[in-house]
This record gives C-alpha cells, structure tokens and sequence, in this order.
C-alpha cells in the first residue's frame, strides 16, 4: 500500500491531490502561496516536519534550490502559480520514484503498483523491458515493465510544464573535499564511510547482512566502530548459509563476525524454506514484492524477521561494493588503448586472485581479447557494414544473438531483433537500471517486513570520494578492493591477508531449477502470460525445464528462473486484463 499525488482540473488550471491508499502512511504535506509540497523520507538536517523545510525552500530559492537538498527523498513540488511541477529523487535513489505522464493527466507515486491501481486498463506490459531484463540486457533506468509509467532515476528531476515533461540528472559525483592522496585514501574511506553508517543508524539497533565478501565485512567492522561511539548496541551480523554448494561462505562468515567480536544469526535454506524449496517460495513471494524478487529473497526475508525478533531495525549491506571498490567495467579497455602495461599487469593479478575460476589465461585472454582487441576490431568492421553492407551487420548480430539467447526466449521476431539492436555495453553504473532495483528492493523490504535496509556504501560522500580516485589505487598491490582489505586489516589481519575468492550464486538457480523446475513449472499452470505477451515460447521452455539437463548451464538456469518468478510477479497485476503485446 502506498499513495498518488496526481494533478486534478480545477478552475481552469490544476491543483494537486494525495491520495493515501488504506492502510498506508501519508506522507507530509505543505501548502502555502499557492504551492503544495509532498514529501517522503527524511532529510538530514533534521527538520521534524520536513515538507515544511522543502516548502520554505523553495520559495526562498525556486526550482534551483531542489538540487541541493540533502537527505533521502521522493519530493513533489507543485508551483500553481506558475502550472508547474517538479518532481525530485534522492542522489542515490534511497526513496524509489515512478510517474504516470499520459497528457490528460499526471500521477507519481513511490511505487510502481499505487499508480496501477490507481487508474486500472492504462498501462500495458512493456515487452521490450521484460525480454532484456530476462537476457541481463541493459535498458534505460527510466523503463518499467509497463508502458505509460516511467522510473524517476536516483539523482535526476523532473519538470513539468504545459503538459510536456523534462527529466534531467541535478547530482554528480564530485568530490567536494581535497584531492586525496594515495596514502590517505584508506582512511579517508574510513572517515566518509563511518558518518554514512552513522546515518543509516539513527532510527535503532542495527543489523548487518554479512556475506564472505570484502564488501559486507568492511561495512561491518565500520558499523561496529559506530555503534560503539553512538553509545548503540552492537550489530548483529546476519548470515545466510549454502553448506554443500559452491556459494559456500561459512567459514569465512564465522571467522568476520568473531574476527569483530559481533553477534551472528544464521540461517540456511532448509532453516528459512520447508525443504529448502526456495524457488516455489519466490514464486509464491512475487505476487506481494514491489518487483520480481530474487530467487534467494526468501531465505533474506525469513533472516531480516528473525532479527527484528531481537529488536533489529536497520539492516545494512554492502551493496555497491563491487561496483566503487573495484575499477569500472572499461577500465581495461581504456588501459589498453592507452597501451598502459602496468595498469593491465596490476588488474590481472587483482583479478586471478578474486573472481573465482579465473585463471591466468583466461584473465590474459579477457584483458587483451576481449576487453582489448576484439573491441576494436568489432567497433570498426561495424562502422564500415553499417555503411557499405546493412543487411550483412543485421545477419552477423543475429547469428551472434543466437549464440547467447536461449531458442525458448523472445520467439516473436520482431521482440528479438528489438533486442538484438539493444545489445550493447553496460554504462556507467549511476546510470544502470540496477541502481534502481537495489533501491526498490530495499523500501519494499522496509515497507513488508518493517526493517528498516540501508545500503551505507551507496551514499553520495561514499560514492563521490571514490569514483574521484584513480582506479589504480583500488587494486593496489594487484589486491582486488585494496582499499577495504586496509580498512580491515587492523581487526582482521590474517583474513585479509588470504581473502577467499568471492563466489556467484549461479549455481544455487541451478541447483533449484534441477530441484524444483518442474514442480514450480506445473504450480504455475505454465507460463500463459508471457507466451501470449511472446515473451516466451512455452513448449520449448516446458521441454527445457524437463530435460535431463536443465541447470547444465549457468546462465541459461539463472533465466528460466527469473522467467518463472516473472511471469507470477505480471499475471498478480494484470489479472482479469486482456494481456496484449506492446512493443
């Protein structure tokens, strides 16, 4: 349950108006010279009545002044005065943000199912957006699995003004702090890291989600420290446990949190899920969740209540860890355009130490094939066929495209080709759809479960100090997030040291696929939805999902997977509705 502020008709111009569904808080509202503010979250100065604080800003400072509000935020602005609203996210997107434009009228809300249900028959399934989700293809951070509401991107605003909507970024990463040096950074990391900690705190006792990774463990020992000095109880270190499979971290999980002299609360998939049948419980869990869940949501869902039992109401993660403690994805390709040996020699050390499988080969074969020449060489044969051979470039991104989509996926011709012109690199990750779903997974689990989950490492200082570090600096020594293992290596010292290579979870959709496929497969009743939507082509799914070899590849398990849960997360919201598709 949530709220809408949509613009209604009103003696000749518009007025706003909030409607709060049952059961749902409100959100703070002001109103004065013919402005109204909405306003959900918190902002860090600590104004008690925040749409208060946002109102008189605005009218000290306009539309500018919005650009510099720091806290954690959806805001809605509307300037009757001028018949002009905006509309504003958070930096970070801490606060999710969707509207409905559709000319006639206008509607925002932070969360997507407000707005569907609040006018009911007007958005369609977007089938482009579902098929590249499936395919892990990047799409544009405003898309939504329904056409006719879009995604409010962390960091952007929104303006609308006779009936025409601009959307434009206000926050960059920049570091407003002196230039830190090399030797500084790790404490300096420390320092921003600690105070976004604090922050995340303030509401109550906290938890953190301690996996075997650098990134849950820095945020950890940070989260402890802070605790400390807020006169806070410790954090309990939550952990879900994978004895038997590949993803298993328990040894190392055990050894942070009494490396950190921290409380731990376990779980396993059988503790969390009768007989560990976490695939049927995702199903099951879709129809509520604010988007398609993970396949281990439940196990985290089960985790999160256990330690609410223990008077728990903030939990934190190391999300974004992998994206800010490490170089970006074309750092490689930069490297080696620069023809900048050292750099390439220095990633591929960091790289055989942690990804795991990774072997000095195929690390070699990454940096100098795949990262390096075959890039060139593709870039500029496609350059030349774009021009002088079309038909042929269509023809060799088919073929390419036959080899990486499953024969079961995106059947429909024309659904296809729309992907195979989408297939592109990913961007920068502030603007990657993914940003959005940890944000919204993170509400949506405050919203069911009442616990507050913060992600302290996606904090603007946070993310500002380190993306204004020369990349280099984050795999120092050849030691991939080097600047977590010298954060950590006062408290931990032999572990970091010896730092397990991190792990995928891959292999847990394909053990639940082999386990549970077919069952999910048949509670279902199939997947009707998405093979009318041409989504999916359902006799060659029902035959993969069946065959002896259904989790034999990695990928291709984690997909059927997703397809599943996706089809019970659609069909719970266009019930009774003729599904046709929109491309």
């Amino acid at each position: 349950m949530s709220w809408v502020a949509a613009l209604k008709p009103s003696d000749g111009g518009s007025r706003l108006v909030v409607t709060v569904e049952a059961g749902s808080a409100p959100p703070q509202q002001s109103e004065r010279e013919s402005c109204t503010v909405v306003f959900e979250g918190r902002l860090h100065s600590g104004h008690a009545n925040a749409a208060d604080a946002m109102l008189e800003t605005y009218l000290r400072g306009g539309d500018a002044a919005l650009r510099r509000i720091d806290g954690w935020f959806t805001l809605v602005v509307w300037d009757a005065r001028e018949q002009t609203l905006f509309a504003v996210r958070d930096p970070l997107g801490v606060q999710p943000f969707f509207y409905a434009n559709r000319g006639d009228d206008f509607g925002a809300s932070p969360t997507l199912d407000a707005l569907l249900r609040s006018d009911p028959g007007r958005s369609e399934p977007n089938t482009v957006a579902m098929a590249a989700d499936l395919l892990g293809q990047p799409r544009p951070p405003a898309e939504t699995f329904f056409t006719g509401i879009s995604r409010l991107p962390p960091g952007h605003i929104l303006t609308l003004r006779s009936g025409g909507v601009r959307v434009e970024r206000y926050w960059q990463p920049v570091w407003d702090g002196q230039t830190v040096a090399d030797d500084e950074a790790a404490e300096r990391l420390e320092e921003v890291l600690r105070a976004a900690v604090a922050r995340c705190i303030e509401p109550g006792p906290a938890g953190v989600f301690l996996s075997g990774g650098l990134d849950s463990a820095l945020v950890a020992a940070v989260t402890a420290d802070a605790c400390r000095e807020h006169g806070l109880p410790a954090p309990l270190m939550l952990s879900a446990f994978f004895a038997g499979t590949e993803a298993d971290e328990e040894s190392t999980q055990r050894e942070v949190a009494g490396g950190l002299g921290l409380d731990q609360l376990a779980m396993t998939a059988d503790d969390a899920v009768e007989d560990g049948r976490v695939l049927g419980a995702a199903i099951y869990s879709a129809a509520d969740a604010s988007g398609p869940p993970q396949l281990l949501q439940p196990i985290y869902d089960r985790l999160t209540i256990a330690a609410r039992g223990r008077g728990v109401s903030v939990a934190l993660s190391g999300a974004g860890g992998d994206e800010l403690l490490m170089p970006p994805a074309n750092y490689a390709r930069e490297r080696f355009r620069a023809l900048d040996v050292p750099a390439l020699v220095q990633l591929g050390r960091a790289s055989v130490r942690y990804w795991p499988g990774a072997t000095r080969r195929s690390v070699a074969h990454s940096l100098l094939v795949r990262s390096g020449v075959r890039p060139l060489i593709v870039g500029a044969a496609s350059g030349v066929l774009g021009r002088v051979a079309p038909a042929r470039l269509r023809l060799l991104r088919a073929s390419r495209a036959a080899r990486v989509i499953p024969e079961w996926l995106v059947p429909d011709d024309g659904l296809r080709d729309a992907q195979i012109e989408q297939m592109v690199s990913d961007g920068h990750f502030l603007d990657h759809v993914l940003l959005s779903y940890v944000r919204e997974h993170d509400y949506d689990t405050s919203r069911r479960l009442g616990v507050r989950s913060f992600a302290p490492l996606l904090e603007p200082d946070v993310v500002a100090m380190l993306l204004n570090l020369a990349p280099r600096r984050l795999i120092d020594r050849g030691e991939a997030k080097s600047l977590a293992r010298e954060v950590l290596a006062p408290r931990l010292p032999h572990l970091t040291r010896c730092w397990p290579r991190t792990v995928y979870a891959d292999s847990l959709w394909q053990r639940a696929l082999r386990r549970e496929g077919v069952s999910a497969w048949s509670a279902l009743g199939g997947t009707p939805l998405l093979a009318e939507l041409g989504v999916v082509e359902p006799l060659l799914l029902e035959a993969r999902i069946h065959s002896e070899d259904a989790a034999a590849a990695r990928r291709e398990a984690v997909q059927v997977c997703r397809t599943l849960i996706l089809e019970r997360w659609m069909a719970s919201r266009i019930l009774g509705r003729s599904a046709r598709r929109v491309g």
